[in-house]
């Protein structure tokens, strides 16, 4: 028996370490560089950007290369807006008094220096507007901690006509808090269609974020389509939500602009609600006992 042991042990040493060799994988080849796109244009009237730059290698160590020069417009069918592009970021905006429209469909057109030419629609959807935004201080809303965190909430009705899907932001003082993806919040009405939301926790913020009785805290609400929707999470899968042994293989993240582009271009209305924060104290909320 022991001579039997002794025989597979030497086989599977024989197969892992003998029949092995080094591989040199070129990981910095740019040849296969794709046009990225970051657009919006939403209900506010304001200047609205669209980005434009470069895919790169995966050990890429500077920022992505910006694509400069570019004829840029957004339209809604009627109207047509130029973009103009600051310097040569590769960031290009609208005048500072443009307005999306809910229900009109904008088409956004790129076309670069060496002719070639990208486009892609997005429906600008109505978001039901915010009642008010509410929040609790204390260590013990959030089951395991024993931080005090303020925990911040919405309340809203929900349409029960259409299936609606929806982005949040956090503002503190007027400064944009979710400046990244893994901090914005995403969320669907598969499971409330028609209910009024009320209670819904969305932000937390450590208790050293606010500083004095005059912090202003603004959550914006976006109305998006169920094709950002999965651009979104496809996202997060790929980035934030990938760190497990059981993650599947990766994968491309959709995208609705034309041609071998990655990136989104959308279309969204905005609703806003903002409380004054009253250091380390509760607003007026009746739910939590």
């Amino acid at each position: 028996m022991k001579i039997r042991n002794l025989v597979i042990v030497l086989a599977f040493f024989f197969v892992h370490f003998s029949c092995t060799e080094p591989m040199d994988i070129d990981l910095i080849d740019l040849s296969g560089n794709r046009l990225v796109v970051e657009g919006c244009i939403t209900s506010e009237t304001k200047s609205h950007s669209v980005k434009l730059s470069r895919t790169t290698s995966y050990f890429y160590e500077e920022q992505p290369p910006s694509v400069s020069n570019a004829i840029v417009t957004i339209s809604d069918g009627t109207t047509v807006y130029p973009l103009t592009e600051d310097g040569t970021t590769g960031c290009y905006y609208t005048a500072n008094d443009v307005a999306g429209l809910v229900g009109k469909e904008y088409v956004l057109n790129i076309e670069l220096t060496d002719g070639e030419k990208y486009t892609a629609t997005s429906i600008l959807n109505p978001v039901t507007p915010l009642d008010s935004v509410l929040y609790y201080y204390g260590n013990d809303y959030i089951p395991f901690t024993s931080d005090f965190l303020y925990h911040f909430f919405i309340y809203t009705q929900d349409p029960s006509e259409t299936t609606d899907y929806y982005t949040w932001d956090l503002y503190i003082d007027n400064v944009l808090y979710t400046d990244t993806i893994s901090k914005k919040q995403l969320a669907s009405d598969d499971a409330i269609n028609g209910n009024y939301i009320a209670d819904f926790l969305l932000f937390t913020l450590e208790d050293e974020k606010i500083v004095n009785d005059t912090t202003e805290i603004t959550i914006e609400m976006r109305s998006i389509s169920k094709s950002y929707y999965d651009f979104f999470v496809a996202m997060m899968l790929e980035t934030e939500w990938k760190s497990g042994l059981f993650d599947g293989p990766p994968a491309n993240v959709p995208s609705n602009i034309s041609g071998d582009a990655v990136g989104y271009f959308l279309a969204a209305d905005v609703t806003k609600a903002t409380t004054k924060v009253l250091l380390r104290q509760n607003s007026d909320i009746l739910f939590f006992e």
